[in-house]
């Protein structure tokens, strides 16, 4: 470890060595997911809600949504914070998310000197750790804190990144 990361502390006795990890871009990421999507054939529906299922007994056969019905073979909820309300549609309440946030320091480019892998700690039962890791455009990344909130939309961050 202190031969892959000589600016590691000398407390760290062992790390998972992940030779194939990388970094993305996640905004270019996404949107070349959805380039490749429609030259593919996808038509998308931006600003459309899902608004319920359609169902066939207790079989799901496709969503409603603001702009009509949808059929479909397999719905995958990807809904993030809000798939337990989608869970609910399905008339599955055993599932709650619980919304946790965290924020990011990104620090300048000069500190992306000391720091050569992705460094990625050890999960606790509040957090998965703070990693540490150089981002594609130069910079140091580490984070994130993890806040519990009672919002789902809180977006908000604070100046200090505390956990208030």
């Amino acid at each position: 470890m202190h031969r892959r990361e000589p600016m590691i502390t000398d407390q760290v006795v062992g790390a998972l060595y992940a030779p194939t990890g990388g970094l993305v871009d996640p905004f270019d990421l996404c949107i070349a997911a959805a380039e490749n999507a429609v030259l593919n054939g996808v038509e998308l529906f931006l600003d459309t809600r899902m608004t319920g299922l359609l169902r066939q007994g207790s079989r799901i056969t496709g969503v409603k949504t603001t702009r009509g019905e949808f059929l479909a073979t397999w719905v995958i909820n990807s809904a993030g914070l809000w798939a337990d309300d989608i869970m609910r549609y399905a008339g599955l309440d055993t599932v709650t998310i619980t919304p946790r946030k965290g924020e990011y320091f990104v620090l300048d480019r000069a500190a992306a000197q000391i720091v050569r892998n992705v460094l990625f700690p050890c999960p606790t039962p509040v957090s998965k750790g703070i990693m540490v890791t150089r981002t594609i455009h130069g910079n140091v990344m580490l984070g994130p804190n993890a806040i519990d909130t009672l919002d789902k939309a809180d977006v908000s961050t604070t100046s200090p990144g505390s956990t208030r």
